[in-house]
């Protein structure tokens, strides 16, 4: 049987979707993906060797043209399609809607703690919805299984590193990211001995962010994007990232204790809500954005200063470090990718 992934745009929503096909073809399906035109979405979908197509969207509104929808209901036909399975985002609606006009099983993939509006619009015609993380937000026929999560990692480190740092600023880089923790980059090599820094600052940053590692003489492995991400993630002694909800989830399980940045653009603010719950359970340090930080909690302190402040403090004090691990650790789920390709497959045999 076939089954159709849906979606992409960021790795936010390629990465687990990628986890989720490998847990499919283990179990005897086909898996052929849905996508946008985002040179990222093609490159990665080439290395992944999946059956996959194009669809060419402008943006959200480009979603619901009807040469786009077209295109989507006729892969479908093509593939022969027994079930589609929407992984989030403006991406995957045409792949969905088509599949819902073909009478096809839907399922969805929402990663986010606030569901997006895509999730909101198909979920009442989805036989299930896979929550990430515990949402506020009632969906039909949903539950929380956790992400389809990446192979366990096998944990790297720099040569040298007394403390390593992971700066993470999304799949496509954060300026903003980038800036605040270079701002706070002398008040924390002079504080921490035997810093070691891996820094992914997207395309567009990469030499900027080099450059300043490099005046400011503090060892630093700097790079657009790397697929062994994740093995750096739990090598490492803190990480500074955004509060994306596969991010988040892969910092949970796998991660040390983490800087949380919730961009403040999000839509509907679904990262400072994904930061939420590890910020009131003491499994992050959450860095607010106006003054606040999600639920209320007052600001461990804004900008270049207070994000050296909480690096800081985990790393000169490993019984506070070991105590965000462990509660981190408390809210993660790790055997989401099992559970929800078993559901599918079980929905359809």
């Amino acid at each position: 049987m076939r089954i159709v992934l849906s979606g992409g745009g960021t790795g936010g929503h390629l990465m687990p979707g990628l986890a989720l096909a490998e847990a499919l073809r283990s179990r005897g399906a086909e898996v052929s993906w849905l996508c946008g035109t985002r040179p990222m979405e093609r490159a990665f979908l080439e290395r992944s060797g999946l059956p996959h197509e194009c669809l060419a969207m402008r943006g959200s509104r480009g979603a619901l043209c009807p040469g786009v929808l077209r295109a989507a209901s006729r892969a479908l036909a093509r593939w022969g399609a027994r079930a589609v399975v929407g992984l989030g985002g403006y991406a995957a609606f045409p792949g969905c809607l088509a599949g819902i006009a073909r009478r096809l099983p839907l399922f969805l993939l929402e990663q986010n703690a606030l569901p997006g509006k895509v999730t909101r619009l198909l979920a009442p015609f989805a036989r299930s919805t896979f929550l990430t993380h515990p949402s506020r937000w009632h969906l039909p026929r949903s539950s929380v299984t956790g992400a389809p999560l990446r192979r366990p990692p096998s944990p790297r480190r720099l040569e040298g590193a007394g403390r390593q740092v992971l700066v993470l600023g999304g799949s496509l880089g954060s300026r903003e990211v980038n800036t605040m923790f270079l701002g706070g980059l002398d008040r924390i090599s002079r504080a921490v001995g035997g810093l070691r820094v891996l820094h992914q600052t997207g395309e567009a940053d990469l030499e900027r962010v080099r450059e300043a590692y490099a005046r400011a003489g503090v060892p630093a492995e700097v790079f657009a994007s790397r697929p062994d991400i994740l093995d750096w993630l739990a090598g490492s002694d803190a990480v500074v990232a955004r509060a994306g909800g596969n991010s988040l989830a892969e910092i949970l399980a796998y991660g040390p204790p983490a800087v949380l940045l919730p961009l403040a653009s999000a839509a509907d603010g679904h990262q400072e809500e994904n930061a939420r719950v590890p910020a009131l359970r003491g499994a992050a340090v959450v860095l607010g954005n106006g003054g606040r930080t999600p639920g209320g909690l007052a600001p461990v302190g804004l900008g270049p200063v207070g994000l050296a402040m909480a690096l800081e403090g985990m790393l000169s004090d490993p019984p506070s470090a070991d105590r965000m691990r462990r509660a981190a650790r408390a809210l993660a789920i790790t055997d989401g990718t099992e559970r929800i390709a078993g559901t599918i497959l079980a929905g359809i045999a």
